[in-house]
């Protein structure tokens, strides 16, 4: 079967055109804007750093779900606050809380919260980076290093005063948002 002149130049505008798109987007994976970069200055492939995106962008919101579990809790009952932090905590750190100890370091001297008291915590997950080189020394624990992937994030915590912000630590493993309270 022959083929027409305008069927001739149809494939021709095809092959041309997927000849054009195939050489752009080599050009573009050769580029630092079409590749991320690892810490170490190297090239990541775009599939690779589309991964990281995503996995930053999950890890993200499940921070914000955790932080959002402990505001609905303080919202419903202050004492149900403080328990949705300590559970919470990074499994490896549950010596560093303790329903007293967070009590007393909210309103000192208390056994219990009073009804009224809210703490609100809210990420800015602009600042969440990575730190797994982040280690746990408190008064309880000695150089723990979790296990996971670990961000710092500016978090403003408020307590009906005068809203105050703190770089604090967050563990993402299991699927599971963590954070460390030294209460």
């Amino acid at each position: 079967m022959k083929r027409s002149l305008t069927e001739d130049r149809a494939t021709r505008a095809r092959s041309l055109i997927v000849a054009t798109v195939l050489l752009a987007l080599a050009a573009a994976g050769c580029t630092s804007a079409g590749t991320g970069q690892s810490g170490a200055g190297t090239a990541v492939p775009p599939a690779a750093a589309s991964a990281t995106t995503d996995t930053t962008r999950a890890d993200a919101d499940l921070i914000l779900l955790m932080y959002g579990a402990i505001n609905d809790a303080f919202q419903a009952n202050a004492d149900d606050g403080v328990r949705a932090m300590i559970a919470t905590q990074y499994p490896g750190d549950l010596v560093d809380v303790d329903f007293a100890r967070c009590v007393n370091a909210i309103v000192p001297g208390a056994t219990t919260l009073p009804p009224d008291k809210r703490l609100h915590f809210v990420p800015n997950i602009a600042t969440m980076t990575l730190d797994p080189g982040y280690t746990v020394t408190s008064d309880h624990v000695k150089a723990l290093q979790p296990t996971g992937r670990v961000y710092v994030t500016d978090v403003e915590i408020n307590d009906g005063g005068k809203p105050a912000v703190h770089s604090r630590h967050q563990v993402i493993m299991g699927g599971q948002a963590y954070q460390f309270s030294s209460c």
